[in-house]
């Protein structure tokens, strides 16, 4: 049907698209603009890229030939630059892995708090299981790894939507003779897809283009095996990645002006941001095509992709540290060469600029200048305030920079000095033992070279005076280099606070401070405070990529999501989340974290829980209402999986309610009336299931009840029902903890030596007339004793 405006008769335009067209002249001026930025600061970079490429080749303890003082001298590979930095990086990804979520939402108003919990572990399940099996955890590591390592760790995020051809094959009977195959074959299709909006039969009948309901295209290919037997082969193009998908940016690969703070904007709150920032990567020429035909690249067509095909070449040697690591790995250069045209990769340049007044993007070929595509930022990244996909941070930051100080920066002038000294005293002990010697020419001695073996005899007319053999090496010297090399590694431990301790290993004259556990935890008390700043460093990355995920999910998440938590998941706990529009996670967050050094080590977090233990389940705290049965399950529960254990096959919660999540009665009208859907969790009110009920009869009475619908009705009755039951049985949990302390009371009254006092009366009986622990008075009337058989009075 077309609709036209009224007296005018023209069809209303159906279709509007964002202007992207770029003049050619301009489309010229923007990528040499973005290629003179990635030139001018490849230069100026030089140096600093040098010295990082040698500190890597000392943390991978690479050694190169050396010819001094003599060919094959001493060349010592000093582990110390390793060990230190690959401790301080399990120390990072323990404490990320050891907290479930990591990092964790708060909401920015009171409406969106209900939200938390759903945003915590859909971003939780993208980062740790969206990505692959595996995926995750391998980030977190990369992650850590340039943290320490590099002098500044940059995530790049982006949301990530992938497709590929897939196919299915079904058997089918043989063609019957009274049917001609077209027919046949569309028969097969309808039956498979019913509902589908067209069938667009080509090839005589044997290939079927299939569009579904929901625009997607199928194609079904029909074959014959050897049997006749109709094979249908299904192509699809199936989605493969649809996410957010941080990836961890190489320093080398991230271009900036030396001098910014940051890699965000500069304005007047953020004055020292970068006014472009650089992303190179090396795709293939194959990547570029496809990206290119998907309508990705909008500036350039197929015959633009042929000329810059043309210029095939392998640009291994573009990125100095890929090369770098070949050579001194001893890597063939040869690997890096393209093996197919398809498989050549260029110099790709994403520039992050302030162009004209206006935050945007631009897609650049290096090799041939040519601009891919140019977006505005807002348009590829939405977000309010806007922010570029970029979160960085370093290990030991430095004012007014972004780059900061490397923890093998900081330890590559002891390692420098540690090796010269450790290569001097090896070489000294190579002269000691196989010292040079000196002959008299006028001897019986020959000019060569002579082994000395065991009972060796060499015939010298006077070998005290024809050889003499002087003793190389100074025995104070070597002393002094061992004491030399121990104070530096001590030097070391102080700047880098990675000690003894920290590999489980008493230092030196320490011993009688950790006999005991006071004196243990004063030691890594004293340990404590650069690695706590460190480690709130990198989980300042973690929030932000967190934040940066959540911003992407509000625009991009597809309606329907359905996902599997990540993790151990609490009894009672669905393990399956669906999200069925972005607006169940819209609102404003922020995203914080509550790891600390006790995160970092499993006895620490042990030793921990189990204090807590000690401190807060005991009968003080249970009897003022302190501790609650179910908070002594949740520490239990707690303590058990800081063992790596699966708790749930040992303990259970004291009530039901106990295993669900805690709500209030405003969340679960949210819940009814926003998502039309039953709440599930247990009354967070301090008065219980009583108060949580009367917020929901208050408001049942009140005037925006008329507002919900008949379906919405009769999911607040049916909340409102297991209300009711929950009121009734805590009220009976209450008689019985009553009657419990009654009878305890009783008990404790009637002990031996104890006061006697009267019993409880009961208002319906008459008093008891004998005290505990009495017997009765047989003679009396109604005692029914021996004396008395029938409970008559004697005369």
């Amino acid at each position: 049907m077309t609709y036209t405006d009224a007296g005018s008769g023209t069809a209303k335009r159906r279709t509007r698209r964002r202007k992207t067209s770029i003049p050619p002249e301009e489309q010229s001026e923007i990528a040499n603009r973005v290629v003179k930025f990635y030139n001018d600061e490849i230069i100026n970079r030089k140096n600093e890229r040098e010295a990082r490429l040698q500190r890597y080749a000392k943390y991978r303890m690479w050694r190169s030939e050396t010819d001094w003082p003599w060919p094959g001298a001493s060349n010592t590979a000093i582990p110390d630059m390793a060990q230190s930095s690959m401790r301080v990086q399990d120390t990072l990804v323990n404490a990320v892995m050891s907290q479930n979520p990591p990092v964790i939402s708060n909401a920015g108003s009171k409406a969106d708090e209900e939200k938390q919990d759903t945003i915590d572990r859909l971003i939780q399940a993208q980062v740790f299981t969206g990505m692959g099996l595996g995926e995750g955890e391998r980030l977190i590591g990369e992650m850590a790894e340039s943290f320490v390592n590099d002098p500044a760790c940059t995530i790049f995020i982006p949301w990530v939507r992938e497709k590929r051809k897939t196919a299915s094959i079904e058997i089918y009977d043989p063609i019957p003779d009274e049917l001609d195959p077209a027919d046949y074959f569309f028969g097969i299709v309808r039956k498979k897809y019913p509902g589908a909006r067209r069938y667009d039969p080509s090839a005589a009948g044997w290939v079927i283009d299939v569009t579904l309901a929901d625009d997607t295209n199928k194609r079904c290919c029909f074959y014959t095996d050897e049997d006749d037997q109709v094979e249908m082969v299904i192509e699809a193009d199936a989605v493969v990645f649809d996410g957010p998908r941080p990836f961890v940016k190489d320093y080398d690969d991230v271009i900036f002006p030396a001098r910014s703070a940051n890699l965000q904007m500069p304005g007047p709150s953020n004055p020292n941001g970068a006014t472009f920032v650089i992303l190179r990567d090396f795709p293939t020429l194959s990547e570029l095509r496809k990206l290119q035909a998907s309508g990705f690249y909008d500036l350039v067509d197929e015959a633009k992709i042929d000329e810059i095909a043309a210029k095939a070449s392998s640009t291994a040697a573009e990125s100095e540290s890929a090369q770098q690591k070949d050579t001194l790995a001893g890597t063939q250069s040869e690997v890096a060469k393209p093996k197919d045209t398809d498989h050549a990769r260029f110099t790709r340049l994403v520039c992050f600029d302030v162009y004209d007044g206006e935050d945007k993007i631009f897609w650049v070929i290096k090799e041939t200048r040519t601009l891919l595509k140019a977006r505005l930022l807002i348009d590829m990244y939405p977000a309010n305030p806007p922010r570029r996909p970029l979160v960085g941070e370093s290990f030991v930051p430095v004012g007014g920079r972004y780059s900061g100080w490397s923890l093998l920066e900081i330890m590559e002038s002891m390692h420098d000095t540690m090796k010269v000294i450790v290569d001097q005293s090896i070489n000294a002990h190579d002269l000691s033992i196989a010292s040079p010697m000196f002959y008299r020419p006028a001897g019986g001695m020959n000019p060569e070279v002579l082994r000395v073996e065991p009972y060796s005899m060499f015939p010298l007319q006077n070998p005290q005076q024809d050889i003499n053999v002087p003793q190389f090496g100074n025995p104070q010297a070597m002393g002094a280099s061992l004491n030399m090399i121990s104070i530096l590694g001590t030097w070391q431990e102080k700047l880098t606070m990675v000690s003894d301790i920290n590999y489980g290993q008493i230092a030196p004259g320490s011993s009688s401070a950790l006999r005991t556990i006071g004196g243990m935890s004063i030691v890594q008390g004293q340990n404590e405070a650069r690695p706590e700043r460190i480690l709130r460093r990198f989980f300042t990355i973690l929030t932000g990529v967190w934040g940066q995920i959540h911003q992407l999910n509000q625009s991009f998440l597809p309606k329907g999501k359905q996902f599997r938590i990540a993790g151990v998941v609490a009894p009672g706990d669905d393990p399956y989340v669906k999200i069925q529009n972005p607006e169940e996670i819209a609102g404003e967050y922020s995203f914080t974290f509550d790891a600390n050094v006790l995160n970092t080590s499993k006895a620490s977090l042990q030793a921990a829980l189990e204090s807590l233990m000690r401190t807060y389940i005991n009968p003080l705290m249970m009897q003022m209402g302190i501790m609650t049965p179910s908070g002594a399950y949740r520490l239990a529960r707690d303590y058990g999986r800081a063992y790596g254990q699966n708790v749930d096959q040992y303990i259970k919660p004291p009530t039901p309610a106990d295993a669900v999540p805690r709500i209030t009665a405003e969340e679960a009208i949210y819940s009814i009336v926003v998502h039309n859907q039953v709440p599930s969790g247990a009354p967070l009110e301090a008065g219980g299931a009583q108060e949580h009920l009367q917020k929901l009869v208050g408001f049942m009475n009140s005037d925006n009840f008329g507002h919900l619908t008949s379906q919405q009705v009769e999911l607040f009755r049916a909340y409102l029902s297991q209300t009711q039951k929950r009121v009734a049985q805590e009220a009976q949990a209450q008689a019985l903890q009553a009657q419990a302390a009654q009878f305890q009371q009783q008990r404790m009254q009637g002990r031996p030596g104890a006061p006697a006092q009267n019993a409880p009366q009961v208002p319906s009986q008459p008093p008891q007339i004998s005290g505990p622990n009495e017997m009765m008075n047989e003679t009396l009337p109604s005692a029914g004793g021996g004396a008395n058989p029938n409970g008559a009075a004697n005369p």
